[in-house]
């Protein structure tokens, strides 16, 4: 039975995970649409966010 309940835990710790990552990956495009939008380089948008370029570009296309 522990086995089981481990197994069970563990799955939610990793779907919790997952979901705090895609939050947190939604507000970052989020951020980076509004410093675009207000003149603010690629480079600079990926510090603030703390992403690569190449990330940045696909969430402003």
């Amino acid at each position: 039975m522990n086995k089981k309940l481990e197994k069970i835990i563990k799955a939610e710790r990793q779907e919790e995970r997952e979901i705090a990552r895609k939050a947190a990956e939604s507000r970052d495009k989020e951020l980076a649409r509004s410093l675009h939008a207000d003149g603010i380089d690629d480079e600079h948008i990926a510090r603030y966010t703390r992403s690569t370029v190449e990330q940045v570009k696909a969430w402003l296309r």
